[in-house]
């Protein structure tokens, strides 16, 4: 079963952390996906430094330039969510 971290929350944190509106939930998405869009990066940077097949070189700009672009759009998302 996988927790995500709206649902980490300790109980203590007193009644905010226990209910937590709905922004609070879009901010914790959003951080997630930030976390994850970063980790693809790092992973297909990783994987190009290791691939030796012209095709698999190609395949890891195409996924790491997509992750990019996927990490500055949620960027944007956020910066909006908090202004």
């Amino acid at each position: 079963m996988e927790v995500t971290a709206y649902e980490a929350v300790p109980a203590w944190t007193g009644s905010r952390g226990r209910h937590l509106q709905a922004a609070d939930q879009e901010n914790f998405d959003i951080a997630e996906e930030i976390a994850q869009a970063r980790q693809e990066i790092e992973d297909a940077y990783n994987n190009f430094q290791n691939a030796c097949d012209p095709d698999l070189i190609d395949c890891y700009i195409y996924r790491g330039n997509a992750a990019w672009k996927r990490y500055c759009f949620l960027l944007r998302q956020a910066k909006a969510i908090h202004s």
